[in-house]
């Protein structure tokens, strides 16, 4: 009998000779990897366009979030309930912006992370649980907003409420976001084969399916139970306060125009008379409680408006992640069938290309990863916008810091600012000894010219001749008389310091 014997494949690649390969099945040494790895990482001219906006983005967003906390604290009258959940907001949105958005630009410019296992655990785990409280406290905002506006009777909105939910946002935060701290870790593209910090990734050490199922955690707990939360509560809130009350504010346009009409009557001719107390009905006076209504409907313009522009930023990244996720699990999984088949070497591909797809996925997560920070740089523009209190607020802080600024300059240029002065020693003294009556007037006139200088708060004098004169007379104790003249004992002119008023 013949038997067949089967022979071992031959293997295409080889480890030793092969390890890497490009897109066309090239094989590659370690210098032309390392070579393609350091092209890479330079930035092109979108990445530099995406730094500037991201150096704006923390200016804006940092100053900006600073003024809303500044106001609300030093305010007694901004301290109310949706105020509290507002600084809080701005305080989760100020520690994105200062502690992940710098590591962030630096990742996603040069797709290495340089800063160490333990700052890619902490960044990324401030960066989820700051995101998970500015979620968080919108939905609570909303939820407070509801229950004052649909169900007033049953709403007990206190200060102590809000401090108990604030703290109940940021312990749940905390737990939701905790497996970043406990799975995160550095991982290198190329492994140790190439020597080089370029291309390390800060990511889970898990199973594909891990991220993946991680990743449905984070949008569903985050983006898609909230935003379904603010969606009823602003509808129901909509409903209420553009639903209600139409026929006052119907009759108050009315009364608004047949007053006018009858003003424009009344100007045009005088024969009737001045009009009779009937008109007093046509008032324009709003009642309180349309007042009331305008104010709660401008305060729930611009919280919808802050939900809508979270939804517009955080759509992008979220959907971009679950596509990431599910693409590597995909693959992963096709990788496993492949090498279970084949049992040859299969060396690493090395697509290093901005080119084509690769390029259009690259803007794309720019562009995801940029529109979160954008968002929390954004809600203090929609305050100062949409509020009234917040504009004014923010003004009066505005003028209070720059009149401590010129006030500064002013003392500074007026105390650097220095005339020598010498008491004239030429005219007799007798010529110098001023009437009774003229030494009463100057000296009421200089104490108050120094009054006014005290109350103006500058350490300066106005000297003229006179008044420089009256001085040397007044301060014996720096003036000596000698042969009937005033010599001033000095070693140089002194030196006063002089202000313009």
């Amino acid at each position: 009998m013949n038997s067949t014997i089967s022979s071992p494949p031959s293997c295409r690649y080889n480890e030793s000779t092969c390890y890497f390969i490009d897109i066309k099945n090239n094989c590659l040494s370690d210098d032309m990897v390392l070579n393609l790895i350091l092209k890479y990482v330079v930035p092109t001219y979108y990445e530099w366009i995406c730094i500037i906006l991201y150096v704006i983005v923390f200016i804006v967003g940092t100053i900006g979030n600073l003024l809303v906390i500044i106001v609300i604290q030093r305010n007694r009258s901004m301290r109310t309930v949706t105020n509290m959940f507002i600084m809080n907001l701005a305080a989760a949105d100020l520690l994105v912006l200062v502690f992940c958005l710098p590591a962030t630009v630096v990742q996603d410019v040069t797709k290495t992370w340089f800063f160490g296992l333990a700052l890619c655990k902490f960044v990324n785990y401030v960066q989820n649980m700051s995101i998970s409280v500015s979620v968080l406290t919108l939905m609570a905002i909303s939820i407070e907003r509801y229950q004052a506006i649909v169900h007033p009777l049953k709403f007990s909105g206190t200060k102590q409420r809000a401090r108990i939910l604030i703290l109940s946002v940021w312990i749940l935060s905390l737990l939701l976001v905790l497996p970043d701290v406990i799975l995160m870790t550095l991982r290198r593209q190329f492994g140790n084969r190439i020597e080089t910090i370029y291309l390390t990734y800060c990511q889970w050490a898990t199973h594909p399916l891990s991220d993946l199922i991680y990743q449905l955690h984070i949008s569903l707990c985050l983006f898609v139970i909230p935003l379904c939360f603010m969606v009823f509560t602003y509808s129901g809130i909509a409903r209420v306060l553009w639903g209600s009350l139409p026929t006052e504010r119907f009759f108050n346009d009315e009364k608004r125009t047949i007053n006018s009409s009858q003003h424009m009557l009344s100007d045009e001719s005088h024969l009737n008379g001045p009009l009779n107390s009937s008109t007093n009905l046509m008032n324009p006076t709003k009642s309180a409680n349309l007042i009331v209504q305008e104010n709660r409907q401008k305060a729930a313009k611009m919280l919808i408006s802050v939900v809508i522009i979270f939804t517009i930023c955080y759509i992008p990244v979220h959907v971009f992640n679950l596509f990431r996720y599910i693409y590597t699990y995909l693959d992963y999984t096709q990788q496993e069938t492949d090498d279970n088949s084949d049992p040859c070497f299969k060396p690493n591909i090395v697509s290093l290309e901005r080119t084509g797809t690769i390029k259009i996925v690259t803007i794309s997560a720019l562009i995801s990863h940029f529109l979160p920070y954008f968002n929390s740089s954004i809600n203090p523009i929609i305050y100062n916008i949409m509020s009234d209190k917040f504009r004014l607020k923010f003004r009066e802080l505005f003028s209070s810091c720059c009149c401590c600024c010129k006030s500064f300059l002013r003392t500074k240029s007026t105390s650097s600012t220095m005339i020598p002065f010498r008491a004239s020693t030429t005219m007799p003294y007798a010529s110098q000894q001023p009437s009774p009556v003229s030494a009463a007037s100057n000296n009421t006139r200089c104490n108050t010219k120094t009054n006014k200088h005290k109350r103006l708060g500058k350490n300066s004098l106005t000297i003229s001749n006179s008044t420089a004169q009256i001085l040397g007379n007044i301060n014996s104790n720096n003036m000596t008389r000698h042969n009937g003249i005033n010599a001033h004992i000095h070693n140089g002119p002194p030196a006063f310091r002089l202000t313009n008023v």
